[in-house]
């Protein structure tokens, strides 16, 4: 989970990180030198759950940067990224490594999609089908 400055959803966002259904995971959060109290309440996350690991930077290096140390620092053999103001469904995780687990020949696996306000009121949804008749890959990825 690259973050910064993410203070107002990252304690929601961990959380449902940490209720999922699949429980054998690590949550890696990499703080890119925020400065209001996102670290802290990361901090006391990783205190309170062994899964949670925090991981901070000296200095602000960029977004691209802090989602490549992300990956960087995973150890486990499938990698999810987690943004700090998104919610998870309990068994997001459960359903995605099925997925993985069942069809190797899938390299990527994700499930519909709500967007939500501030107030976390769904504004859309997006189901998304997959497809690969694309030749270029960033389209197969969209």
């Amino acid at each position: 989970m690259p973050v910064y400055n993410g203070q107002n959803y990252v304690a929601e966002a961990v959380r449902s990180v940490l209720e999922q259904s699949m429980t054998d995971f690590e949550l890696i959060i990499c703080d890119n030198c925020s400065t209001d109290a996102t670290l802290r309440v990361c901090r006391q996350f990783a205190r309170l759950d062994g899964r949670v690991r925090v991981v901070d930077a000296d200095q602000n290096r960029g977004a691209a940067w802090n989602f490549n140390r992300s990956v960087d620092e995973a150890h486990g053999r499938l990698f999810k990224w987690a943004s700090h103001d998104d919610l998870l469904s309990p068994h997001y995780l459960h359903y995605t490594f099925e997925v993985l687990e069942q069809r190797p020949d899938v390299v990527a696996c994700h499930c519909e999609t709500a967007a939500i306000d501030a107030e976390g009121r769904t504004v859309g949804l997006y189901a998304g089908q997959p497809s690969f008749e694309q030749d270029r890959a960033s389209d197969r990825f969209r």
